[in-house]
């Protein structure tokens, strides 16, 4: 079995099967084994050094709802950012 460990909003682990998790979100999903994680994690994070669980490239408001929908059943804790434009 596949799994991801999210911290929960009760200070508790959750280990979440990755087949569910891609059938929940249709984003682009990445993972820590992935080879683009570091790269997608320092611009994620700018100065601030956190290794999230999962890192999700959302394109459209579907994502967007998906990806917090998933949080929310599942009670995980989610931070969203939204790169800034120049």
């Amino acid at each position: 079995m596949d799994t991801i460990r999210f911290k929960k909003i009760d200070g508790t682990f959750i280990e979440v099967e990755k087949s569910l998790i891609k059938k929940s979100i249709s984003a682009e999903l990445i993972f820590h084994n992935a080879e683009n994680y570091e790269q997608a994690r320092s611009l994620w994070n700018g100065m601030i050094d956190k290794s999230p669980s999962m890192l999700v490239r959302v394109t459209s408001t579907q994502d967007v709802q998906d990806t917090v929908n998933f949080a929310h059943t599942h009670g995980i804790l989610l931070a969203i950012i939204s790169p800034v434009k120049p």
